[in-house]
């Protein structure tokens, strides 16, 4: 399963015993290694990648619900615009669409 590996979260941490008085400082810092520091290289690539598709400039002025749309696709599908860029070939109850490349 690989090596482990001791993070300590914070300086000498692994001298420092776990008690009542500082559970939720040990806490705070779990959390902050596993759910920001520990992903952040495939966090930052995402987001790299996300903005060449999506400029931030273009963000600020499209809400929530339109950035689903442009994500995922128009939810109606037009059908003279289908017909217009995808030929299809029916044959009995078979039918293939051949996409543009």
């Amino acid at each position: 399963m690989g090596e482990k590996k001791v993070k300590e979260l914070m300086e000498n941490g692994s001298e420092v015993y776990v008690q009542e008085s500082n559970k939720k400082e040990y806490v705070e810092k779990l959390i902050d290694f596993v759910m920001i520091q520990q992903i952040k290289p495939q966090t930052q690539a995402f987001l790299e990648g996300f903005f060449s598709i999506f400029p931030k400039s273009e963000l600020d002025v499209i809400d929530w619900m339109e950035l689903g749309s442009k994500i995922s696709g128009a939810q109606e599908i037009d059908s003279k615009t289908f017909k217009q860029e995808y030929f299809s070939y029916y044959s009995d109850n078979l039918m293939l669409f051949l996409l543009p490349c």
